[in-house]
């Protein structure tokens, strides 16, 4: 379960602290339609907690195989376009290290500042 008023506290921190146009993926696994739902309205509201206007500012993305918008490939888009200067990244579900290594490999190839908020992080 998602602590919302605790990680939104985070999120706004990590945001105040980037360059600006800042985008936020909120990223979890892909899962079926139920725990999708479940998924973005935990996104909702941290990014309530956060204080961010809804889906102009974030977007949910998954961080597994599947289908559905997967963080690295939105990172690599968020960068070309340049419609970010910045992300946040917030896990919802726990993700693996290696996965937030490649995304800030990603992030720092796209010529994207990021930072990681939560702590849904796994060795």
């Amino acid at each position: 379960m998602v602590d919302a008023a605790r990680l939104g506290g985070e999120l706004r921190a990590a945001l105040d602290a980037l360059p600006r146009p800042v985008h936020v993926l909120f990223t979890a696994p892909a899962t079926s339609a139920t725990e999708a739902e479940a998924r973005t309205a935990a996104a909702e509201a941290v990014a309530a907690a956060a204080g961010l206007l809804p889906w102009p500012d974030w977007a949910v993305v998954r961080h597994g195989a599947g289908t559905g918008p997967h963080l690295l490939n939105i990172l690599h888009d968020l960068g070309a376009t340049r419609r970010a200067a910045a992300v946040a990244i917030c896990p919802l579900a726990p993700v693996d290290r290696s996965l937030l290594v490649q995304a800030a490999a990603v992030a720092a190839a796209a010529g994207l500042e990021v930072a990681v908020v939560g702590d849904e992080v796994t060795t």
